[in-house]
């Protein structure tokens, strides 16, 4: 039914890379320009809020995250990593997002 793709592990990681990089480009455009992150965090809520498509992206986005954090945790359980790297894990891919997930598939070990 599925076939074994090799994961191309230096493609992963730049991906990965690429993706940090970019976070802290609009990281540190954002923080630049603005003199209230409540502020902007409150009109960002306010924008998808009223646009329904960003509602429904910014909803997708969330669900996709969930799952990806379920999934992660129940791998890293399943390969019985230790609790502390567990909760490294998921604290991480909470804050830093995808790059983290990138990074996790490129550095895991085979199914044993």
């Amino acid at each position: 039914m599925f076939t074994k793709t090799k994961i191309n592990k230096p493609i992963l990681l730049l991906a990965a890379l690429l993706l940090l990089i970019f976070n802290a480009i609009i990281l540190i455009i954002w923080l630049s320009g603005t003199t209230n992150i409540i502020n902007d965090l409150k009109m960002f809520i306010n924008y998808i809020m009223t646009n329904m498509f960003s509602l429904v992206i910014f909803a997708d986005l969330i669900v996709f995250s969930i799952i990806t954090i379920i999934w992660m945790y129940i791998d890293c359980t399943r390969r019985k990593m230790k609790l502390q790297f567990r909760i490294i894990i998921i604290f991480l891919a909470i804050i830093i997002g995808s790059p983290v997930l990138l990074m996790y598939i490129a550095f895991r070990k085979k199914n044993e």
